[in-house]
C-alpha cells in the first residue's frame, strides 16, 4: 500500500500539481490534498487509491516498499510528462 509521503514524492516527481492528479486519478483535489497530509497508508477506499496508484504508474513511478535498512519511496523510469 502507498503512503500519503509516497503521493507526495511521486506528485513532485512528476511536476503535478494537486489539480493534475485529481483529473488523472478522478479523485477530488481537496481530498487528496488530505490523504497527502496522513502519515502512514490513508484510510480510504482501496478503489480510490488504487486509481491514484495507477495514475501515477501509467507515468513512469515505481512505488517501493520500505524494509528494515530504508524507508518506502519512489522511482521515475520514465521523463515526466506535464
Amino acid at each position: 500500500m502507498i503512503d500519503g509521503a509516497q503521493i507526495r514524492m511521486a506528485r513532485a516527481a512528476l511536476h503535478w500539481k494537486v489539480t493534475d492528479l485529481a483529473e488523472r486519478a478522478e479523485v477530488a483535489w481537496a481530498r487528496l490534498q488530505v490523504i497527502e497530509k496522513s502519515n502512514g497508508v490513508p484510510r480510504l477506499d482501496p478503489v480510490v487509491l488504487g486509481r491514484i496508484r495507477s495514475a501515477f504508474e501509467e507515468a513512469g513511478i515505481i512505488f517501493i516498499e520500505g524494509d528494515d535498512t530504508a524507508g518506502a519511496g519512489v522511482r521515475l523510469t520514465a521523463p515526466a510528462k506535464d
